[in-house]
């Protein structure tokens, strides 16, 4: 649904983030993560993602998880025509538990399968989901 300002309430403010997503490797802390998934999600019309449920480790101070995760992400060009990205794989987050709950303090996205290219120029942007009108059938 494109909240970015509840990033918050899943990553702890400090979280590493790494995202290998084909032969693409992503590093970044949760500082500016906001700003790399807005680079990406703005430029999709819609996505989903299909995650597992995870499988659960729990440690003293904390817990892992993996579960598998298969992102469609689909863009409409300028001509509006679509281009469809699809990434499978894994998820892994080490998560911390605060006075605010349990928080992602870590996460690698390991996608090894991808199918299409993401595009980041000559697709709309869009930031915030479509209404429902643009996409009911008649």
């Amino acid at each position: 649904v494109k909240q970015f300002d509840l990033l918050d309430k899943v990553f702890t403010k400090d979280a590493q983030l790494i995202y290998l997503l084909g032969e693409d490797l992503y590093k970044f802390t949760m500082e500016n993560g906001v700003e790399f998934y807005k680079a990406f999600l703005y430029k999709c019309y819609w996505t989903c993602h299909l995650i597992s449920i995870p499988l659960i480790d729990f440690k003293v101070d904390g817990a892992s998880t993996s579960s598998r995760v298969t992102a469609t992400h689909i863009q409409k060009r300028e001509d509006g025509s679509q281009n469809i990205w699809i990434v499978s794989g894994a998820y892994q987050d080490e998560f911390v538990r605060g006075s605010d709950g349990w928080l992602i303090s870590k996460r690698i996205a390991n996608a090894p399968y991808v199918e299409g290219d993401f595009l980041t120029e000559g697709v709309r942007e869009f930031k915030s989901p479509p209404p429902i009108k643009d996409v009911e059938r008649s």
